[in-house]
């Protein structure tokens, strides 16, 4: 489903046939809009399942959309689909798409927008996104991505000592300080370096306010590619950039 913050006429037009509009203010999911979903989600899977007295499993982030929605778990229940939430900020290790899904697609479409700009208009509107996502989207919803993502969290198959068979994962998810993350990865690396050390390191690069608020290092940057950092909570780092890591 594709949120828009205004209404566009034939937006899909002939690209995701199994897709829905909705508009909401702001373009993000709300209450309503997750409601209308998951009334689509309904119809769309009865096919899938065949019998739909057989009971469905759908697993969910926290978003509050989600999870302070009793309408929508009162739709989902009626349907015989029991909704799980996933624990707070651990959507990068338990979340399918989040696993084996976003990596393919973020490379598919880099490449897609990259020959749009040079073989037809290097400014895109939103009109021209469903054109332009439609077969990265396909790619990367492979059925060898997603079995292996499914395969990946535990899921399916369901593999009972997922925790233990990945502690490291777990550990990274309840550090309450980056510093402590830091080190985990640092000894893990074997880096030669510490997160202070880092820190006025990067202070030392020309980030002046001037510079776009994503500030992406080049690949040259080991110390960054191999940690995968992000330190935009650093108390010594400028608070209106976020540092990425350049994959």
């Amino acid at each position: 489903m594709f949120l828009l913050p205004k209404p566009i006429p034939d937006f899909l037009g002939r690209h995701f046939e199994a897709s829905k509009v909705e508009v909401t203010p702001s373009g993000y999911v709300t209450n309503d809009s997750f409601i209308s979903w998951a009334k689509f989600f309904v119809e769309e899977i009865k096919e899938v399942r065949g019998n739909e007295n057989l009971w469905c499993l759908l697993v969910l982030d926290g978003h509050h959309s989600h999870t302070f929605n009793a309408q929508v778990l009162e739709i989902l229940n009626a349907a015989n689909i029991l909704a799980v939430c996933l624990p707070s900020h651990s959507t990068s290790a338990l979340q399918v798409h989040d696993v084996s899904i976003f990596g393919p697609f973020k490379k598919f479409l880099t490449s897609a927008i990259g020959q749009y700009i040079l073989l037809q208009d290097p400014v895109i509107q939103l009109k021209q996104l469903p054109s332009i996502l439609e077969d990265p989207w396909e790619k990367a919803n492979s059925n060898y991505n997603i079995k292996a993502g499914f395969k990946a969290v535990g899921l399916w198959p369901l593999n009972l000592n997922w925790i233990r068979e990945n502690e490291h994962k777990i550990k990274l998810l309840v550090f309450s300080k980056k510093e402590e993350q830091f080190e985990r990865l640092r000894q893990k690396s074997q880096v030669d370096s510490s997160f202070s050390q880092l820190v006025r390191s990067l202070n030392h690069l020309d980030l002046a306010v001037q510079l776009p608020k994503v500030v992406q290092l080049t690949p040259r940057n080991r110390l960054a590619r191999t940690l995968s950092l992000r330190l935009d909570h650093a108390s010594n780092f400028p608070s209106n950039h976020r540092l990425l890591n350049s994959q």
